[in-house]
């Protein structure tokens, strides 16, 4: 997808992984700031409310995440089509409302730019994830998909990885029981992610 849209000005595509050991993505004004960078630099313009965050740089400050979604709402709206990828949003966390914020955001963001925005999100099934995006899910062409119904096939492809992995050293040189006892241990513990 991202080569077919590199070549059309009319698309840009955009993506955030909330990373469970970097605090630093875990949060919504992060994940709006890259989405605004990603996108704003395939423009061939720069949209005002671009401009205008200079503003807030100038006298040492930041915006706040309602300025920034609509800075980042502004800038879908100078494409026909913006593809973006949130990956792993239940990485973000609870404390200080933080995951709350982020969906707000995301929600927010989906209501003001629907006509040409493209929105793909994985998580874990959560329910307040789920309660948020239910909702955007109302028309045919958009979908839900719950991986955990294939839980053996990820398993099974967990494995290949696992054992791809131990084909190489240091790993290729321990014992094969040790081998598959920590094999399943890395199955178990990953819990088809």
């Amino acid at each position: 997808m991202k080569e077919r849209n590199d070549s059309n000005p009319e698309a840009a595509l955009a993506f955030f992984y909330f990373s469970f050991t970097d605090a630093k993505t875990q949060n919504a004004i992060e994940m709006l700031c890259s989405l605004i960078k990603q996108i704003c630099c395939r423009r061939p313009d720069t949209p005002q409310s671009i401009q205008s965050l200079v503003e807030y740089k100038e006298k040492g400050q930041f915006p706040d995440r309602k300025t920034l979604e609509n800075t980042l709402v502004a800038t879908i709206r100078g494409f026909s089509r913006v593809f973006v990828v949130l990956d792993a949003l239940d990485e973000c966390p609870f404390e200080n409302g933080e995951r709350e914020k982020l969906l707000e955001s995301v929600c927010r963001v989906h209501n003001q730019a629907s006509q040409n925005l493209r929105l793909l999100c994985t998580s874990r099934r959560e329910t307040d994830i789920a309660a948020v995006l239910k909702p955007m899910l109302s028309t045919h062409l958009k979908l839900d998909i719950d991986l955990s119904a294939h839980k053996k096939a990820i398993d099974h492809d967990i494995g290949l990885h696992i054992d791809n992995t131990f084909g190489v050293e240091p790993f290729r040189s321990w014992p094969d029981e040790i081998k598959s006892e920590a094999r399943a241990a890395l199955i178990e513990k990953a819990d088809g992610m």
